[in-house]
């Protein structure tokens, strides 16, 4: 069969497969025409999830007829006409998105500029392109309005990939909610056609703006983050650790005021900044990233979900750095020190012991034989003494490698093993930290000779922990391989050495963990990323037994 060219119309089939995948990502890149088009305002409405309609309209700039004649055909756009892709300020540039849209959907297109005597309508049904044609306005001040209908209709092997109504409809929120973060000076209104899954985001300040978005819980039980280093910028929130309300899932990322994925770089600095807290916990973040225009590609992906990063080190150290002042350096601040906030408001009015005017209130007894009864003056709190004395186990022993070092176990037959050039030279970096672990370690050309081992480690385990800790460094050269053991092998030695549920403790001693969790970093979490503590205020309590 001889070599031909493809249709338009097949290629923009095509193109619409790597553009258009479901509701939310025409939603996307509706909303992202009307931002640059300088809108204020962006309703979408939609029904049926945006399977059966879904309507963009806004308040920018409007199109003339030669303009709406152009905007639905493949690779044209009036945000770039050549040259270097980095000095690009527009979300849109490939002209492909209306093009896509209308390979697959009922398309149509009405739009007017201000001062208009009437405004321009063009449709493109399922590939099938027709004229411009006067219309009434979108609206006296200029405007465009989208509106699409049966997406994948005519392809029923795309059209039964989509989900549910609810499952599409929670996309395109997420994907509305994405771009308000990233554009808090424009207002979103958003009709699902139900009272209560519609909702309008006014426009605002950047922190009110989350608030609206995520809601006034996550940005009480959040810290915000900033930071600046070498051309590179941060600014958002991070969720508190032991927080029961995160949602890893709806995480934004807004790289140079594009909302795009959590890549790589950003999923490791995630990863790397709460390995300290738990291993298995992941914070719910809105970072906002700004970097030279030049030093991040954002034509990696056909639909602009992703963006590389020229120095992805860079950025993930930047990241680290900024979600560990945020939460690492200043422990607590979320349940702990609403109760201690609580306690001290109460304190020159009532009488109470000693403990009783501690944050964590005074133990009364122990339950279900996992749990540690206490109260202060305002609050009954419950903790799981099992999980609570595990963090404070580790960070004691944190603290004492951190502060002397630990003394290794002398193995009597060092164990040698083998490396290529860079692990050599990465060993040989770390050395002065495996020392500080009690990991000594000899070199000697391509070979290393393990002389002890940290303690509460097994010499059987000798090999994989070094390969591990090598294998660790060559993918990330900056990371401190002290954390990571004190993370790995003494969260094993903390669980083991903890008081276990079922144990019979005095109350002395279940005051002892109160005290030493108030003076723990992360005491409200366990070294698994559960909570520790949950408190009932009094004025809960009466209304659970109707008293007020």
């Amino acid at each position: 069969m001889p070599i031909s060219y493809l249709s338009n119309a097949v290629i923009n089939m095509i193109r619409a497969g790597e553009v258009v995948e479901r509701p939310a990502s025409v939603v996307k890149e509706l909303i992202e025409n009307s931002i640059d088009a300088n809108a204020t305002v962006v309703r979408i409405s939609l029904r049926d999830g945006g399977k059966s309609l879904l309507v963009v309209e806004d308040d920018g700039d409007g199109m003339d007829c030669e303009d709406v004649d152009k905007c639905v055909d493949r690779h044209a756009t009036s945000k770039f006409s050549g040259g270097e892709a980095s000095s690009l300020c527009t979300y849109g540039f490939r002209g492909e998105a209306l093009a896509a849209i209308g390979a697959v959907a009922d398309l149509t297109v009405q739009t007017n500029q201000a001062k208009s005597a009437h405004g321009w309508e063009t449709v493109v049904w399922f590939g099938q392109k027709f004229a411009p044609r006067p219309c009434s306005k979108v609206s006296d001040s200029g405007g465009t309005r989208v509106a699409v209908r049966s997406i994948f209709r005519k392809y029923p092997a795309r059209h039964r990939m989509l989900r549910s109504n609810g499952h599409e409809l929670s996309a395109v929120i997420h994907v509305v909610k994405a771009a308000a973060l990233a554009a808090p000076e424009v207002t979103f209104i958003v009709d699902t056609g139900s009272a209560t899954k519609s909702f309008v985001l006014r426009a605002g300040k950047s922190g009110d703006r989350v608030q609206d978005v995520l809601g006034l819980d996550y940005v009480k039980n959040s810290a915000s983050l900033s930071l600046a280093r070498n051309g590179m910028e941060i600014s958002g929130r991070v969720s508190l650790p032991g927080w029961s309300g995160s949602k890893t899932s709806q995480s934004t990322v807004i790289v140079n005021n594009r909302p795009v994925s959590v890549g790589k770089s950003i999923d490791n600095a995630l990863k790397q900044a709460f390995n300290g807290i738990s291993k298995h916990h992941r914070p719910q973040v809105v970072l906002n990233i700004t970097v030279p225009a030049k030093e991040v590609d954002v034509n990696a992906h056909a639909a602009k979900r992703e963006v590389r990063f020229l120095f992805p080190d860079a950025i993930q150290s930047l990241v680290t750095d900024a979600i560990n002042q945020a939460v690492g350096v200043v422990p607590d601040t979320g349940v702990i020190s609403e109760i201690a906030n609580a306690a001290a408001m109460f304190e020159t009015i009532h009488s109470q012991t000693d403990h009783m005017r501690q944050p964590l209130g005074a133990a009364v007894g122990q339950v279900l034989g996992k749990y540690i009864v206490s109260q202060t003056a305002t609050e009954l709190i419950l903790v799981d003494f099992h999980a609570a004395h595990e963090r404070v186990v580790l960070e004691k022993m944190r603290a004492a490698a951190r502060q002397d070092g630990l003394k290794g176990q002398s193995l009597l037959n060092p164990i040698t093993m083998q490396f290529d050039e860079d692990g050599i030279a990465l060993l040989a970096t770390a050395k002065p930290e495996f020392d500080r672990l009690g990991l000594s370690i000899n070199i000697d050309g391509d070979r290393a000779y393990v002389n002890s081992i940290p303690p509460f480690s097994q010499q059987q385990d000798a090999r994989t922990l070094v390969s591990y800790l090598v294998e660790a460094l060559r993918v990330n050269p900056s990371a401190s391989p002290l954390e990571d053991i004190m993370t790995g092998v003494f969260s094993k030695f903390a669980c083991h050495a903890a008081y276990r549920a079922g144990d019979t403790l005095s109350l002395n001693d279940m005051n002892d963990i109160l005290r030493a969790m108030e003076q723990t970093p992360n005491g409200t979490v366990c070294n698994h990323g559960r909570p520790t503590v949950a408190a009932m205020p009094e004025g809960k309590l009466s209304k659970v037994f109707l008293r007020d």
